[in-house]
Parts: C-alpha cells; sequence; structure tokens
C-alpha cells in the first residue's frame, strides 16, 4: 500500500520537514532513477530480498535490513525474491540534510536494523494519522521526525558481501543463496536454480562478483550468524551453526574465526549493534 501526501505550506515559507510518501507492505517492483528523486527516502525490508545499486555500487537487501537514500543519488533497487516486501517513506525539507548529518545518516546505502518492529510501527503510526485527518501535516511530519530520532539509535550500515554488476543468471544464485543458506547447499543446487552448469556458474559468477560461490554462501552464513549472536545473547552457539547453514558447530567456530578474527563466543562478549559492519 502507497500513499502520496500533497505538499502544504506554511504561509510562504516550506514546513521544515514533510513526509510525501508512504509505503507499508509494499511488494516491492524494479526501481531505476538515474537522476534520483528530491526526497529522502528510508526503506526497511520485511520480507524477500532485493538488489540496490547506488551510484554504481550493488547491494543485497535482506530481512532486517534496509535502505538509505539521499536526495539526487542515482540508483536502481528491484527484487531478488518473488516476495520482496518493504516499508518506506519519503520526506523532504531545509531541516532534513542537517538533521541527518546530525543524526549520522551520512550515506546512501544499505544498514541494519536492530529493532525492526521499531521502523514498521513508526510507518504504521504515520498511515494511521493520515487515514484519521488526511490534512494532518503536522501530525504526520511530527511521526516521522521522531522515526528518524529512535531510527539513529537502531541502524548501523551493513556489511557489503559483494558489489556486482546486473546478470540474471547470478541474481538467480545470489537468490538461492539468501532464500537457503540455512541448509546443506551445494553448488549443484545452486546451480540447478540458476539453470546453468556448476562450471558455467562458477565462472560467471567469479567474473561478475569478484568471488567464488562457495566465498559467497559463507560470508552470508557468517553475516546472518553474527547478527542472530548478537540479537540472541542466550542462543546456544550450536543452534545457531545449525540455523546458518553450519554443518556442526566445531566447524562454525573455525570458519567464524578466520573471518571475524575470534570465536562466537568472543564476538559476543565483546561485539555490539555497531560491529556488524567491521
Amino acid at each position: 500500500m502507497i500513499i502520496t501526501l500533497s505538499n502544504r505550506k506554511r504561509g510562504k515559507d516550506v514546513m521544515p520537514l514533510e513526509v510525501n510518501i508512504l509505503g507499508y507492505n509494499h511488494k516491492q517492483e524494479t526501481i531505476g532513477r538515474p537522476r534520483g528523486m528530491s526526497l529522502y527516502q528510508w526503506f526497511y525490508c520485511e520480507r524477500g530480498s532485493g538488489a540496490l545499486t547506488v551510484d554504481d555500487q550493488r547491494m543485497v537487501i535482506r530481512e532486517k535490513q534496509g535502505f538509505l537514500l539521499h536526495p539526487h543519488v542515482t540508483h536502481t533497487y528491484r527484487p531478488l525474491s518473488d516476495d520482496w516486501t518493504v516499508h518506506f517513506v519519503g520526506f523532504k525539507g531545509p531541516m532534513c540534510a542537517t538533521l541527518l548529518m546530525q543524526l549520522g545518516m551520512y550515506d546512501s546505502g544499505a544498514y541494519y536494523f536492530s529493532d525492526p518492529d521499531f521502523f514498521r510501527d513508526r510507518i504504521a503510526d504515520m498511515f494511521h494519522l493520515y487515514m484519521r485527518d488526511r490534512q494532518d501535516h503536522n501530525g504526520i511530519a511530527a511521526a516521522c521526525f521522531h522515526l528518524l530520532l529512535g531510527l539513529s539509535e537502531r541502524i548501523s550500515q551493513v556489511e557489503h558481501i559483494g558489489t556486482y554488476n546486473a546478470n540474471p543468471i547470478v541474481d538467480r544464485a545470489i537468490s538461492a543463496i539468501e532464500r537457503r543458506y540455512m541448509e546443506p547447499l551445494s553448488i549443484e543446487d545452486i546451480a540447478a536454480e540458476a539453470g546453468v552448469s556448476n562450471e558455467y556458474l562458477c565462472s560467471l559468477f567469479k567474473k561478475t562478483v569478484g568471488q567464488t560461490v562457495h566465498h559467497f554462501l559463507t560470508v552470508t552464513r557468517i553475516v546472518n550468524a553474527r547478527l542472530q549472536l548478537l540479537q540472541f545473547p542466550d542462543r546456544p552457539i550450536a543452534d545457531i551453526a545449525t540455523d546458518c547453514g553450519f554443518r556442526s558447530a566445531s566447524h562454525f567456530c573455525s570458519v567464524f574465526r578466520k573471518h571475524s578474527g575470534s570465536t562466537p563466543a568472543k564476538y559476543r562478549q565483546t561485539a555490539n549493534i555497531s560491529d556488524l559492519h567491521n
């Protein structure tokens, strides 16, 4: 569902912050904007996954992640899975640039959300305000302001698993990895979903993404394991290993240490949400 709000002026002056568009549980289609938009936009991924390209840098957006787009930034985003569903808000105004800089929202790109309910609930609040009174521009703007303030404490930039040029075969392979990384997934399984031979996929993937299929799969599992280690501090490491597709706890610990420089237990003790992108 998408709502487009009409602009409102206060006397001769534009409002310092105004919401122009809202999206809730929107099944996202492909969007390409070579010149960007005149708005700031925040998106949150509720289900599925999509590919975001910002100034020729391409990244995958997963569940519990989102992305920020600054005005006039070249961007494209499109679904990698059929169920890619997002919530979003678009806003502008003379106070926005200073506000976002003060809140640490410097860069367009992908972000991890430590409290997924927060963004979803604030968007729902704005929808309710609009449905109650479509002229309540001040109330909706105030709700957006509180969203931004609270969001600043709940986001960190995502570790980019890879950037790559668009290719439908590679997209199908990445979509398979995103959906099935928790399974005992083989190169053969991924190639079958991409519709090509193992050898062709491995060669094309390496050429397009700059890393092997196996490495991409491993890093995807590690990134998701990091999130679980911090989100669920009391959950057994062996359970997280299983949920993220590792064949055993010992294998998980070995691979995790190689990629992260510490054991999962040590990482859990010393890291915090702001460390997820390191």
